[in-house]
Parts: structure tokens; sequence; C-alpha cells
């Protein structure tokens, strides 16, 4: 769950700053005046502490799927939403949209289930690890 909202997070930050780059003509006063700019730096850091969270909270595959398909879709909903863009809709378009979300889905499983992922190198399918790669997996300190 903390993945698929920092996800969301993320998207939300890419229209934060699709919003705040509008403004980089008007020069650093249009910028600084600017509520997005704001936004971006309160949004940015509760962002990084939500991931820090997820990341924290378990395995990488437990979160990093939530982080790699909510943020791509969240941003598109808010592109659509808030700065009125358009999704192509011909049947050409809609089949290379769909294939596009099926691969990074599929291929957020694949890589959620992966043995780097789950910190696993006993399975037969796994590759062996260094033996300071392994200590530290088992030990919980970061790699």
């Amino acid at each position: 769950v903390l993945g698929a909202v920092t996800g969301i997070s993320w998207g939300f930050m890419a229209a934060v700053i699709k919003e705040l780059s509008s403004h980089l003509g008007g020069g650093p006063g249009a910028v600084l005046s600017n509520w997005s700019l704001y936004v971006l730096v309160a949004a940015g850091a509760a962002t990084m502490l939500l991931a820090s969270h997820a990341l924290a909270a378990g395995p990488l595959a437990a979160s990093q799927p939530g982080f790699t398909i909510f943020d791509p879709l969240s941003a598109c909903l808010l592109g659509v939403v808030l700065f009125g863009e358009h999704i192509r809709a011909g049947a050409v378009d809609l089949a290379g949209e769909t294939l596009a979300v099926a691969v990074v889905i599929a291929g957020a499983v694949v890589l959620s289930r992966s043995c780097l992922a789950l910190g696993e190198s006993r399975r037969p399918s796994c590759p062996p690890q260094p033996a300071g790669a392994a200590r530290t997996a088992e030990e919980g300190s970061p790699a």
C-alpha cells in the first residue's frame, strides 16, 4: 500500500513540476511568486518520506511494483484532469497504449519476483551471491 501511495505521490509531483515549469519563462520573480514552487518543496519532502517508509517496510519486491505502476498512471490521469491533455483514442493508439501498460505491469511483476529483489539466493533458479552480499542481506542492513 505504501508503494502504491508513493507512486501516486510521484505522479502528483510530475503534475506540480509541469505547472511550475510553465512559469520558468517569466524569470525568477514569476517562479518565486507562484504556489507551485512551495507545493513542490513540501510535497516533495512528503513523497520522499513516503518512499523511505515504503522501502523500509519490507523487501523491495513489496513496494517497487506500486512505484512503477501507479506513478505513470496517476501522472497521466492528472494530466488529463488538470491540464486538459488528451489521450489518443484511435484503435491503433489505444492498442499501443494498452500494450505499453501491459508491458509496464508485466515488467514490474517479473522484477518483483527477482531473486535480488526478494533477497533470496538459496532457490535453485537464483545465481549465487558474493559472500559479503549474503551476509548484509541476512543482517538486514542495506547492501
